[in-house]
């Protein structure tokens, strides 16, 4: 099986875990890197033409698979850089970049490996299909993203704008540092029309506050403040987002990481 070559700089695949990186010393592929399940269905209507659509319309983890050789002069120098790929590739819980490198995968784990020898190489070349478990399904920018807030003063329905470049929503993470005290924060999301609201008697300063709509978690300083909280963990939708804050003054950060469904 031929490969097509890589023009000379053109970024490779490369897993990275706790600041430790390998790049596959190898021609590769990538196969299902595009491919999603919707959590959607028609129902047939009781006593009538047609039919309804249900679910969530959520998206599920999906599979991709890397496919790539890889050769030695000898079986001994061919069995180590194998080795080594399969060490790599078996982790759990690592980035993965294919291609572009400014954009990641987050693999969960190794589901299979696919090998076979190629034919009249004496065991010296291989050919891999290695199927990786995506439980989040998206690709992801490989820099988080941050936009910051200064209210000087306590403020109703203050205008807070975020643009998420990706093609999908992404949850955010608010952080609230309040200047004195921010004890009754409201958060409207324009487009989305929703809002959470922090009702937090102990939000005062030198205290910060951490609502993360990722891990749907919130936390100020050490302390599990979630009994606080009430409405919805936000999302910025594709484009422009509008948000209104009303509360006490002070910063309010917001955190999210751009994604694409390729």
């Amino acid at each position: 099986m031929m490969f097509p070559k890589r023009k000379t700089g053109e970024t490779g695949l490369t897993i990275t875990k706790n600041g430790v990186e390998y790049k596959l010393p190898a021609s590769w592929s990538l196969t299902d890197s595009g491919s999603y399940t919707f959590r959607s269905k028609l129902q047939s209507r009781a006593f009538s033409h047609g039919s309804d659509a249900v679910g969530d319309g959520k998206i599920d983890g999906r599979t991709i698979q890397v496919e790539f050789s890889m050769s030695g002069l000898t079986e001994q120098e061919h069995d180590e850089v194998l080795n080594e790929a399969y060490t790599f590739f078996s982790q759990t819980d690592y980035s993965l970049r294919a291609g572009r490198d400014d954009r990641v995968y987050h693999v969960a784990c190794l589901s299979k490996i696919k090998h076979k020898f190629e034919k009249g190489f004496k065991q010296r070349w291989s050919i891999i299909t290695i199927s990786l478990l995506l439980s989040d399904p998206f690709r992801y920018e490989a820099q988080e993203s941050k936009v910051v807030f200064t209210f000087p003063q306590a403020t109703v329905q203050a205008e807070m704008v975020l643009h998420n470049l990706g093609s999908v929503d992404t949850p955010l993470t608010f952080r609230f540092i309040p200047a004195d005290r921010m004890t009754n924060v409201t958060v409207w999301h324009q487009e989305a029309k929703e809002k959470f609201t922090l009702a937090d008697a102990l939000l005062v300063a030198p205290k910060i506050s951490i609502v993360n709509g990722k891990e749907g978690t919130v936390w100020r300083g050490e302390d599990n403040s979630i009994n606080a909280f009430t409405g919805t963990f936000l999302h910025a939708k594709p484009g422009g987002n509008l948000f209104l804050y009303t509360g006490g003054a002070g910063t309010v950060e917001i955190t999210y990481t751009n994604r694409w469904f390729i």
